[in-house]
């Protein structure tokens, strides 16, 4: 079986990255920067100007340059129902609506195959499946936070997922407490989003805060609001640049690079199509990639349970 990401960077494997962890702090300060100066703004343009080569950047490093262990049986298994949600998303715009904790059970799904495939031996994975049903029962209950909630926490996961794979530990720490540092001061400082623009491409502070904070109203809405904006721009850094660049040594077979040819060739009509209408190709956009989140927590379930099983590496 291959190494992981972790092991072949430990031993040397993998080639020092010029996305790497200054580039990543660098990524962070202009992203804290960007949020608290535009955060309505970017709320619409981050997605049509970044989305796009983020969710290619996905395509590279979750399947094109996986990690070790993890087949093609694996990620089209994880895929399958992943798909079945974006065809969900994509009815929803033409009028059915799917119950909402339909839509969590698809992506739970995911991550159950990700951990279930990720185990090794019989216990391991009975162990794994069941933890994954309680899981997929528990968000299944709570399907609006459980949208709401990862719409947040991917950010993170996306940080994290760096943060573990990055080659030079001493710059990846000082990174990550510049990220945890700006993240505070997206939350903390005094300034209100309601003073910035009150509509930008269409996006307002209400319907930002409905969105993102539920529940929430004023300065507090506000505030998460604009963390969410510096960790989405953070997130499109690590995934378009710093993630795909830690296994550019692995070799695409020509097949693969056709498939990354036309994921490129058919995702540019977004960035097109948004110059003539920002926030409905942003909506769209966003509704159509929430798969890319839920695939993401598959691979990284896929190594967890890989990890805690005592799998050969």
């Amino acid at each position: 079986m291959a190494a992981t990401p972790v092991v072949e960077f430990a031993t040397g494997a993998a080639a020092p990255t010029r996305f790497g962890p200054a580039f990543v702090g660098m990524v962070v300060v202009v992203s804290l920067l960007a949020a608290m100066t535009a955060p309505l703004s970017l709320l619409v343009l981050g997605p049509l100007a970044l989305g796009v080569p983020h969710v290619i950047g996905d395509v590279r490093t979750l399947w094109l340059q996986r990690p070790g262990g993890i087949g093609d049986r694996v990620v089209l298994c994880a895929l399958a129902p992943l798909c079945v949600m974006t065809a969900l998303r994509a009815a929803a715009a033409m009028g059915f609506a799917a119950p909402a904790w339909l839509e969590v059970a698809l992506g739970a799904t995911a991550i159950g195959i990700g951990a279930h495939s990720g185990a090794r031996g019989v216990n391991a994975k009975r162990i794994v499946t069941v933890l994954a049903v309680a899981l997929g029962l528990v968000l299944c209950a709570f399907p609006f936070a459980t949208t709401i909630g990862l719409a947040h926490a991917h950010n993170a996961i996306a940080f994290c997922v760096w943060a573990a794979w990055a080659r030079h530990r001493a710059g990846t720490w000082i990174a990550a407490a510049c990220y945890v540092a700006a993240w505070g001061v997206a939350l903390l400082w005094p300034i209100d989003a309601h003073a910035v623009s009150g509509d930008a491409f269409g996006m307002t502070s209400v319907r930002a805060s409905s969105s993102l904070a539920p529940g929430l109203d004023g300065a507090a809405a506000d505030a998460l609001v604009r963390s969410f904006v510096f960790a989405q721009l953070v997130h499109y850094g690590l995934w378009t640049f710093s993630l795909p660049s830690l296994n550019a040594h692995r070799r695409v077979a020509a097949a693969d690079r056709l498939l990354l040819v036309i994921a490129v060739v058919a995702c540019a009509i977004v960035p097109i199509a948004g110059a003539f209408d920002p926030l409905g190709v942003r909506d769209s956009y966003l509704s159509l990639s929430v798969f890319h989140g839920w695939l993401e927590l598959a691979i990284v379930a896929f190594l967890v349970a890989q990890r805690a099983t005592g799998a050969k590496r």
